[in-house]
C-alpha cells in the first residue's frame, strides 16, 4: 500500500481522495527571514504564495530563506497536537501581524510521510521543486 493511501485511510473517509487539510494548504516559498524584534525564538518571514506574499510569524527551528513550505493561510484548519482541527484565525505576534502558518508535517496530517527530526520543525518541500500557489493536494500528487 502506498505511503499516499495509508495516511488517507488514516485520515479521511475511504471514499475521498485526498485530506480537505491538504485542499487549503499552498506551497510557499520564504523569501525573506528576519529575527522576530520582540521574541527570541521567533521569525518573521515575507513568503512568496504564487499570487501573493504574505508576512508570517515563525517558531519552526529550521526556518530560512529559499525553502519551500506548507502555508496555511487564516480561515484553513490544521491538526494541533497531530489530532484536533482547529481553524486558523488572523493574529498578531509579539506585535507583528502574521497572516498564516508556516507548517509541520504533524499540524498538516503527514508526519508519517514526513516525520520530524525535531521538535519545532517546519516541512521543507524544497528537494521538490514545486512553483509558489500549487496546493499541497496537487503537490502531494506529484511526489513518487
Amino acid at each position: 500500500m502506498s505511503w499516499f493511501n495509508k495516511i488517507k485511510e488514516k485520515f479521511l473517509n475511504k471514499k475521498e481522495i485526498s485530506d480537505p487539510v491538504w485542499e487549503g494548504i499552498i506551497i510557499g516559498k520564504i523569501i525573506k527571514c528576519e529575527k522576530h524584534p520582540n521574541a527570541d525564538r521567533l521569525k518573521v518571514c515575507e513568503v512568496d504564495c504564487g499570487n501573493e506574499h504574505r508576512t508570517i510569524v515563525c517558531g519552526g527551528i529550521n526556518v530560512q530563506e529559499n525553502i519551500l513550505v506548507p502555508v496555511a493561510k487564516p480561515g484553513i484548519k490544521v491538526y494541533v497536537g497531530g489530532r484536533e482541527l482547529v481553524e486558523l484565525k488572523p493574529v498578531v505576534i509579539r506585535g507583528v501581524e502574521s497572516a498564516g502558518m508556516i507548517c509541520g508535517s504533524d499540524e498538516i496530517g503527514l508526519a508519517e510521510k514526513f516525520p520530524p527530526t525535531q521538535e519545532k520543525e517546519i516541512l521543507d518541500l524544497s528537494k521538490y521543486n514545486f512553483a509558489p500557489g500549487l496546493t499541497l493536494a496537487n503537490a502531494l500528487k506529484l511526489i513518487k
